[in-house]
């Protein structure tokens, strides 16, 4: 009788250390979730706005212009860190 209750508790300790365990990821998956969005929205803000984006505060100063290839080349780069960035999360995840 007492070896059927210590198996019973072994199996408690066992799921318990299983549940906290999945909790701890799932607890990672969010708060990396939640720091990745403002991330996401500077990266999309420079893909769809480049000349504003790579101009945030010399406007104030001068009038500056850019040139065709500075706004390719960010909007390249922010559709590669958008890629980068869910294939990060994605094996981070699994």
């Amino acid at each position: 009788m007492r070896t059927d209750k210590n198996n019973n508790i072994s199996i408690i300790l066992v799921l318990n250390i299983f549940i906290i365990k999945e909790l701890e990821k799932l607890a990672d998956i969010i708060f990396m979730f939640f720091m990745v969005i403002p991330i996401y929205i500077i990266l999309l803000w420079t893909y769809f706005d480049p000349e504003s984006s790579l101009l945030w505060k010399r406007w104030m100063y001068k009038d500056g212009d850019i040139s065709e290839r500075a706004k390719l080349n960010a909007k390249i780069l922010s559709v590669l860190g958008m890629i980068m960035l869910t294939l990060l999360i994605i094996s981070f995840i699994i």
